[in-house]
Order: C-alpha cells, then structure tokens, then sequence
C-alpha cells in the first residue's frame, strides 16, 4: 500500500466492492508516484459549494460517456435507468437536468465514443468524451513517443496515441458541439467539456479547437463570439498529454480567449489518493500536466493543488472537519446538499471519483448485452443482475456504494 494512501478500515460493503473489482485502478502505479512533502491543509480547501456541486454533477456526465453502450440509448430512457440496482440510480443530476442528446460521434481509431447533450436549465452545451473502453484504446495508450501537434509552433509535442485517436473523432464531435450552437442559441451560457481518463486527456485537444476554432471554418468562434461563452474543463484522472511548450500554449491559449476576465475561462483537473494514471506518461519523459492548480480529492473534500506542485502524484492531507464543516455553506435554493456517502472509499483509486464507477462500469456493461434489442431489455437485464447477485450477494441500491 502506498504510504500516502492514509487509508482507513474498510466496512463490509467496501470489501465487497473492492473484491469485486474488474476495472484497473492503478493502485500499483500509484506507488511510484512522486510524493509532494508540502501537505494539503484545510487552508487548500475548495470553498465554494456551488463549484462543488458542479464538478460532481459534472461527473456524472462524464461517467455516462464511458465504455460502448449508445449514449442514445442512455439519454432515451435515463428514466427507467434511474430506477433502484439499475446504473443511473442515485445520478441525481442527469434526471433532475432533464438533459437533451444533440448527437453522440464515434471515433474512426479504437471506436472512441463520446456525445454532446444541452441542460437547459442551465443554459449549457456539455461534451464528453470516454476513458479507455477496449483493447484498441488500450494500445493506442502505450504510443507514448511524441507528435507535432499542427498549431502554435514546431516545439509543440503531444501524446501520439492521444492524438491520433482524438484526430479519429474530431471533426464529427466538432460538428456535434457547433450543432448544440445552432440548435440552441440564445439559451446557452457556457460550454463544458468532460472526461475521465484518456478522455479527459483528449478533452483538452477537444477545448483547445473549440476555443481556438481550429477545425470549423470560424463558425464555432463566430457562435462562441457572438454571446461571449464561458468554457469549462473538467477531467478526472487524466494522463498527461503533452510537453512543457504545449503547457505554455494551453496556458497562451487560456489567456488569449478570457482576456484578463478569469470568469471566461475555468479548468478543473482532478486527482485522487492511489490512482497512478495520472503520473503518467512520467515527468522525465517529458511529459507535463497543462492545469496549473489541479484538485486532489481525498475523503470528500476537495484540495486545490499549488502550481508548484501540479506534477506530484501524491499528498500528504491533514486532518480537516467534516465536509459539511469544511466546505463555506452557502445559502439559496440552487444549491443542492452533498452526501457524504459518495466518498466512502478511503482505499482510492482511478476508478473512485465522487463515485464508484466499478458499480457504474459493471451495470452499463449488463446494459449493453441485455439492449442490443429494444424489446425486452429490461428483463434481460433483470437476469443478469439476478445472476450477479446470487454470485456475490445482493447489491446495494446506491450504485455510490
């Protein structure tokens, strides 16, 4: 166990979970990973709630995108998936969101998929892309020499296999994105792109070409320019994705869109105890991390990451209050309660982020096999989950569990 994991013991439900893991958490990466001596302190803290509520919601966005059942299929029966031991219960956000699909894109490397969906009560565009998924991801994940990335200069290098996968699905989610544009106007505030894993790392080549407009004939900026649209990222356990020049010119970038209004431009890039996807490619490769202040979640809160220390992988956190206690209250009837059930994994984990996308990853999976005929599906899935149960016990109804 790394000796920063800090870990507590575990209850039998949580024993439960992680003996039944599938997924790879890189739990043994994460022993490798550089240690920062500088603890995080309740001083780190993420304050504001609202953002807090955000990134979660945020999250599940991106959780939904993963893997390679139709994001149509998800958004066409999100209620009957929110229903309890079926995947989206407890996924509070996409129900109450009442989110519209406006296209979902597959890539032409590895069958890469993501979507573009409009909350309309918020008035924002969300674009997510997914992790790793198969073994055609997986290979294109250990291309880890660089490539001439085609803009701002020959010193720019970024992730090979990244690329050439974002390269597959780049026009058709550029499309996708200036279709959410054009279909509704007005009523959009902001664009959040979103991911976990390799899908968050490609989700800064996807926030790049929207901001900079680089593959779309000037049509997104002219939309984008035309209500002065805030942007938003926010990844979860992302690799690196490229050099320190195409640090700078993330950073360049960022600057030249907002032009000294921060409130344009926001990034959130989250990391958390035992996940060693995020040390990697590794720093003496070359490889940079692109946000200067990343997030650590451990045990609920949220600690901003000095920019000094943005390439560590591990942290040292002392003691806080409760996240009811940590976290500034805020008043209004928009702001939504934070359970703290969801963050009952002290072992970490790539897959542990708000949620337990173990449980998520396993049910979607069932999903998957049991819809590729409409008619029945239910059933068919109610067997598999039948199945699962007399094999392991049964199921919480809280996927978060």
């Amino acid at each position: 166990m790394h000796p920063y994991s800090q870990t507590a013991s575990l209850t039998d439900i949580q024993k439960q979970a992680h003996a039944s893991e599938k997924l790879f958490n890189f739990r043994r990466i994460a022993y490798f990973a550089s240690r920062s001596k500088k603890p995080l302190t309740a001083e780190n803290i993420l304050q504001n709630r609202l953002v807090y509520v955000f990134i979660s919601h945020i999250g599940q966005y991106s959780e939904i995108s993963h893997g390679s059942i139709s994001p149509r299929f998800v958004f066409d029966h999100l209620e009957a998936l929110s229903r309890p031991k079926y995947p989206l219960h407890g996924y509070d956000a996409l129900l109450d969101d009442t989110p519209i699909l406006v296209d979902q894109f597959e890539g032409t490397v590895g069958q890469l998929q993501g979507y573009v969906a409009f909350r309309p009560q918020l008035g924002q565009i969300v674009a997510a892309i997914s992790g790793t998924a198969n073994l055609k991801q997986t290979l294109m994940n250990l291309k880890v020499g660089f490539a001439r990335y085609p803009h701002g200069g020959k010193r720019i290098k970024v992730h090979a296999g990244f690329w050439k996968m974002y390269r597959g699905l780049q026009a058709s989610a550029m499309q996708a994105v200036k279709a959410g544009l054009e279909n509704y106007g007005e009523s959009i505030t902001e664009i959040v792109v979103t991911g976990h894993s390799m899908g968050g790392s490609l989700s800064y080549f996807l926030l790049l070409d929207i901001m900079m407009d680089t593959n779309s004939s000037g049509d997104i900026r002219r939309l984008i320019g035309q209500r002065r649209l805030k942007l938003r990222l926010v990844v979860f356990g992302a690799p690196r994705v490229g050099n320190k020049a195409f640090a700078e010119y993330w950073t360049k970038c960022i600057s030249d869109y907002h032009g000294g209004d921060g409130d344009m431009f926001q990034e959130y890039s989250l990391k958390t105890n035992e996940d060693g996807a995020h040390i990697l490619p590794p720093h003496w490769m070359g490889y940079r991390h692109l946000t200067q202040s990343p997030i650590y979640l451990f045990k609920g809160n949220l600690y901003w990451i000095p920019s000094l220390y943005r390439e560590y992988g591990a942290f040292l956190v002392e003691s806080t209050n409760t996240l009811a206690d940590a976290v500034t209250p805020m008043s209004g009837s928009d702001v939504v309660g934070i359970d703290v059930r969801h963050f009952s994994w002290p072992l970490g984990g790539h897959n542990y982020y708000f949620r337990n996308m173990e449980s998520l990853q396993r049910r979607m999976k069932w999903l998957e096999l049991s819809s590729k005929e409409e008619d029945g599906w239910m059933e068919r899935y109610k067997a598999k989950l039948e199945k699962w149960e007399n094999k392991y016990g049964i199921l919480p109804t809280d996927p978060t569990l």
